[in-house]
């Protein structure tokens, strides 16, 4: 940065002929001439310093003018670089400062005083243009003094300031956290979709599941590199959890359709454990003659000889039958719930979670927006 330094000292030991001020109370002399006459010069030094070097053309920016009253102004440009460490926990909604203190190198507080002249210090005004992204404010220290005890002066001379930089994110609002909110509202119109639009369902799921992360790797790739979870982090993490929690429901939810289906199917072919075979000789003519005159009762005392007689003979043919299983007996006469009864069961429980899930799911993320924005804008 390009610092104009000024600075004022009094050294009662100058004494300057009146004939030389020509009529006015001051001289001015190039810095040169200071260096020539050998006159005494503080010696501020500014801590975190990068670089410092002197702006000059023919000659270096800046120049020496002295008083009547024996004051001494040095002025002088430099372009200056600071080392100022940056946290961005908070990005986009950081705010970064840099601390400025200058302080004496050599001499304590006994042998010499700093204080600030008029407003001390003060900003450009280019440097909005300069700094578009950023609120930039200086902020002046009162403190005159230092105190370090493993200096060799203990107390020393010092003046504080710092540069503040906040962060202007209006730009990151609309191009980053209004698009990846976008997605997380379109997966929850995915809750009024009906279960059975399979393929529309889930390819919206899966296209805003892979845009939110597509646009959190772009915003990665623009933003301060930090080895710690920022602002923006966990506004991705939420966002990304939110579309992916929405895709693993409607997994749930064709799952539950898979079992409503599976026991539909079983009311219409019934299970071949809940039948048995059996044959039964077919009677003769005979039998089906008393059966006709209401002798029933001989098809009850066929012997086993003759119906082994009639099976040699061939005369008779078996004929099946079919009556339920003994489990299928217990299983009815124990109360178990019918398959329509299963079935509805089923269906009741997936409506149950798509309604729950979609109640959840905002009421989740306008939580966590409340908690958020209250912790980051405040």
């Amino acid at each position: 940065m390009e610092v104009f330094f000024r600075a004022t000292w009094r050294d009662s030991r100058l004494v300057i002929p009146s004939q030389l001020f020509n009529g006015s109370d001051v001289i001015p002399v190039s810095m040169n001439l200071v260096s020539d006459l050998n006159l005494w010069l503080p010696d501020p030094s500014l801590e975190q310093t990068e670089k410092i070097a002197t702006a000059a053309l023919l000659q270096p920016f800046g120049g020496v003018r002295l008083y009547k009253d024996g004051r001494i102004m040095w002025a002088q440009m430099f372009i200056i670089t600071l080392r100022c460490a940056m946290f961005y926990h908070d990005f986009p909604f950081d705010e970064q400062i840099c601390n400025i203190k200058m302080t004496s190198y050599f001499y304590g507080s006994e042998d010499m005083a700093f204080d600030w002249q008029g407003d001390g210090i003060s900003a450009s005004e280019d440097i909005a243009e300069l700094l578009p992204n950023y609120k930039f404010t200086f902020v002046r220290t009162n403190a005159t003094s230092c105190f370090d005890a493993d200096y060799v002066n203990g107390e020393y001379p010092c003046l504080k300031s710092s540069m503040r930089f906040e962060r202007r994110y209006r730009n990151l609002l609309f191009g980053v956290y209004f698009p990846s909110l976008l997605f997380v509202l379109v997966a929850w119109a995915s809750f009024f979709w009906p279960a059975d639009a399979i393929p529309a369902r889930t390819v919206l799921l899966i296209t805003c599941l892979l845009t939110t992360i597509s646009l959190y790797t772009s915003v990665q790739q623009i933003t301060p590199a930090a080895n710690y979870t920022r602002a923006i982090d966990i506004w991705f993490f939420a966002c990304i959890v939110a579309v992916a929690a929405a895709l693993f429901e409607y997994a749930v939810v064709l799952q539950l359709k898979q079992l409503q289906k599976s026991q539909a199917d079983r009311i219409k072919i019934a299970p071949l454990n809940d039948l048995i075979l059996f044959i039964k000789p077919r009677p003769t003519e005979e039998e089906e003659e008393s059966n006709e005159n209401g002798a029933d009762h001989a098809e009850r005392n066929h012997s086993a000889a003759d119906y082994s007689a009639r099976a040699k003979s061939g005369k008779d043919t078996p004929r099946l039958s079919r009556t339920p299983s003994r489990r299928s007996r217990e299983g009815e006469a124990a109360g178990s719930p019918p398959h329509d009864q299963r079935e509805e069961y089923w269906r009741k429980t997936e409506l149950l979670t798509d309604r729950w899930a979609k109640i959840l799911y905002m009421v989740s993320f306008v939580i966590f927006n409340v908690a958020y924005w209250c912790i980051y804008l405040t």
